[in-house]
């Protein structure tokens, strides 16, 4: 897998600003930017960090992998997250 995706993306990184916003993964193909966020707590949360990293970097879509229960739960903020009204307060 390795050597897969940086055949078919230009760049595959952690974001990290200095005042500790975090998305855990951004992969990058032209001007398109998905960010991947992982969760492995049994009661995670999309802090208000990650919600400013992807606006800060223009993230057009969000996966969010992790347990069954809390894709549940932020489903309606996470599949789809094009539009950051969808951004939790």
């Amino acid at each position: 897998m390795d050597s897969i995706i940086p055949q078919l993306l230009k760049t595959t990184a952690n974001y990290l600003t200095a005042r500790g916003d975090e998305i855990d993964l951004v992969l990058e193909k032209g001007a398109r930017r998905i960010a991947i966020e992982c969760k492995a707590s049994a009661a995670p949360e999309l802090e208000r960090g990650f919600w400013r990293a992807r606006e800060e970097i223009s993230i057009e879509q969000t996966l969010v992998v992790g347990v069954p229960k809390f894709l549940q739960k932020c489903r309606q903020n996470a599949d789809d997250c094009s539009n950051q009204n969808d951004a939790p307060a």
